[in-house]
């Protein structure tokens, strides 16, 4: 049984959070984004820019993003050694399934599933939110 060193695992988390969390706060800055939370928020929500305050919410809630991809690393790597990336859209069923055969990743099961159920609901949220205001 192969298992990736932690520090390996770390490193990959620590570059998937960071390349995420700069794509999301880069976003705010096109244009096109830039006009649609200035109509959803106002030019200058508490006084600061929009595009400020938008970025600062993003972060707080980008926060457990990267103990996410943590655990969602630790499956990801049971998953190539199981063969299961051979099949890509075998992975997604994959996840709910690996805690009862692999036991020690059931937290690492509890979390990804929860961070993307967090992930969905936060996406859910601004639709609705957009919806209501008609942006």
């Amino acid at each position: 049984m192969h298992q990736t060193p932690p520090r390996s695992i770390a490193v990959r988390s620590i570059v998937v959070s960071v390349l995420i969390y700069i794509l999301v706060i880069a976003s705010n800055f096109d244009p096109a984004v830039n006009a649609k939370l200035i109509e959803a928020f106002g030019a200058t929500p508490f006084g600061l820019p929009v595009t400020i305050v938008v970025a600062l919410v993003e972060t707080i809630l980008y926060i457990p993003m990267p103990w996410i991809f943590w655990h969602g690393m630790l499956i990801l790597d049971q998953a190539l050694e199981d063969g299961v990336i051979a099949r890509p859209q075998r992975f997604f069923w994959y996840l709910f399934r690996v805690g009862a055969q692999h036991p020690r990743l059931r937290r690492s099961q509890r979390i990804t599933i929860g961070g993307l159920i967090y992930c969905v609901a936060i996406c859910g949220i601004w639709i609705l939110y957009a919806a209501m205001r008609r942006i």
